[in-house]
């Protein structure tokens, strides 16, 4: 025996295990350097440290070091603090954050990161689904989290190897894209005029416009006189306040074209407050409006209009919707809503795909019908 070690039994979903710990000098930071292993016998778990520790006598392996048993909460704060802070935008940055603090840290508090496995963090995604009842989409970033975090530990030593490779995860539910319908348009079109930011939700449904790139245009990115609006900045809510940050992804940042009658409206608005430097400003100045508190007044602009699905994503999606039904070419609403590719728009849009092409068949259909005509007689 290289080293004294005690051994401990214990209980787990039912199963007996046993778990031999050996204390190895110190951490950099001080606290008892722990190696450990578990097995489902005593003599299998005593068997596995004594490999351990005659790997670390060989001198392969330095002791004393924080990298070689360092909690798993305690890095991925470190990773979040250290590496990431410095390229991830604040809001993914916050979000990061949130995941972690909210699932991670509570449910492997005291886990070291070198006692990971597969199945250990599979149980993980199972409580976050059955338990939890977190969806899909939380379950898969939460895990994105995690695996980013491991990944860059395995990269500096850390660990060994990242057992989330072989994790499975809840599938995503695709959702139907819901729109204004023709009777909810004309109710909102009814109280506009009489609203503040009236102006803003007309351009918004007309442009196809995200809540944050509406909020973050200013007057200098609008060309009243060729009918463009240049987007150039995305408004965001961080722990930090409101922020301008660049569009969501490349393709976001774009020229969009307006219509005459938008143009119109947003040369009187000009007039009424021809010093501002955002398009939508607070009421009391010219400062950025909040984009939960724009969200809030667009759920009371449709309390007014009696509008029962109050989200204000679907203004987007009803522009896409009009266009797509309209006839208008896919391309073209691609690069006015600011999709990275075409596929995106056509999977986002897969039910009005379906009448388009349904139209289309029929169309072809009725003009091979007219070709064969006097064949057929």
């Amino acid at each position: 025996t290289l080293a004294k070690y005690q051994t401990y039994k214990y209980e787990k979903n039912g199963k007996v295990y046993y778990r031999c710990i050996a204390i190895i000098g110190k951490l950099d930071n001080g606290k008892p350097n722990r190696i450990e292993s578990n097995a489902t016998t005593k003599k299998a778990a005593e068997s596995k440290l004594e490999e351990k520790l005659k790997y670390i006598a060989s001198g392969k392996c330095k002791v004393g070091t924080e990298k070689k048993n360092i909690y798993l909460n305690e890095w991925i704060n470190k990773f979040l603090m250290e590496y990431k802070s410095v390229n991830l935008k604040q809001t993914t940055l916050d979000q990061y954050e949130s995941l972690y603090k909210a699932y991670i840290y509570p449910y492997f508090e005291g886990y070291h990161l070198r006692s990971l496995t597969t199945s250990r963090i599979q149980n993980f995604i199972n409580f976050m689904y059955h338990d939890k009842r977190l969806s899909a989409s939380t379950i898969r970033s939460t895990v994105n989290v995690l695996s980013t975090a491991i990944d860059k530990a395995v990269k500096l030593g850390y660990t060994d190897n990242n057992p989330t490779t072989d994790v499975e995860l809840p599938p995503i539910k695709k959702s139907v894209v819901d729109a204004l319908n023709a009777d909810e348009i004309k109710k909102l079109f009814n109280v506009l005029n009489e609203e503040f930011y009236g102006y803003a939700i007309k351009l918004c449904i007309s442009s196809g416009l995200r809540r944050g790139e509406l909020l973050g245009l200013q007057w200098m990115d609008i060309d009243l006189d060729n009918n463009v609006i240049h987007v150039k900045n995305n408004l965001v809510k961080t722990s930090r306040g409101c922020l301008l940050q660049s569009p969501k992804t490349k393709s976001s940042i774009r020229d969009i074209i307006i219509s005459d009658d938008i143009c119109i409206m947003l040369k009187e608005r000009r007039k009424m407050y021809p010093n501002d430097v955002y398009l939508v400003r607070q009421l009391a100045e010219d400062k950025p409006v909040n984009p939960d508190n724009f969200s809030r007044i667009y759920r009371g602009i449709c309390d007014k209009a009696g509008i029962v699905g109050r989200g204000i994503h679907r203004l987007r999606h009803t522009f896409a919707t009009i266009a797509f039904q309209a006839g208008i070419f896919p391309k073209i609403t691609q690069e006015q809503l600011g999709h990275s590719d075409l596929k995106t728009t056509m999977k986002t849009y897969t039910h009005l795909n379906h009448n388009s092409v349904k139209n289309a068949v029929n169309v072809i259909v009725a003009r091979l019908k007219g070709y064969t005509k006097n064949v057929d007689k």
